[in-house]
């Protein structure tokens, strides 16, 4: 086995079509100096802005660029399912359309997935935010929830719905179906993984 890594990349977009464009070029610059066989998935999830148009452009012009459209929103959790389902590569990689995160992070996820010998690491990686930027109340809110949910469920992750999470199709094929269409998505992800 190699360290070449075969990878679908999920972005989730709703009325993005002020970022989607330069995120799309930061994913395709990023993945194309490296030695990673990739697609990039666009879920437009019912965006009523040019955020289809946009992705169809740029889908026409790179045919690694693929577009699911929703219809009309459908949610967060729908989005990544509609992704995640159609994740063609061994491995999913999930990250917001919006531009919070900067797909070079990826740079500290890659050393973790295999050694010099090709062996498989780590099956699942999970990013954080370091330093969130939202308004006292949803951060509040947002550390209320992980703290119920680490003691109900028992999940032990410093950030559940962080955007930059990495895994295996195998796993989520195994695992599925996630039936959360909202937030609750990556609790319900993360609890079957």
């Amino acid at each position: 086995m190699s360290n070449f890594l075969s990878l679908s990349v999920i972005l989730p977009a709703y009325n993005e079509d002020e970022n989607i464009g330069r995120v799309i070029d930061d994913v395709v610059e990023y993945l194309g100096d490296r030695l990673i066989d990739y697609e990039l998935i666009v879920v437009n999830d019912g965006s009523s802005d040019a955020t289809k148009a946009i992705v169809m452009e740029l889908a026409a012009q790179n045919n690694q660029i693929r577009l699911i459209n929703h219809p009309h929103n459908l949610g967060y959790g729908a989005a990544l399912r509609s992704g995640f389902d159609q994740a063609l590569h061994e491995y999913i990689f999930l990250t917001d359309g919006d531009g919070q995160f900067e797909i070079r992070d990826l740079n500290q996820f890659l050393p973790h997935i295999y050694d010099a010998q090709g062996k498989i690491l780590s099956k699942i990686i999970i990013g954080y935010r370091a330093k969130r930027a939202d308004v006292f109340m949803r951060s509040l809110n947002a550390w209320m929830y992980h703290l119920f949910i680490q003691w109900i469920l028992g999940i032990k992750v410093k950030d559940i719905d962080c955007a930059f999470k990495l895994f295996p199709k195998t796993i989520y094929q195994a695992i599925r179906p996630i039936k959360s269409d909202g937030a609750l998505f990556s609790t319900e992800l993360l609890l079957k993984m």
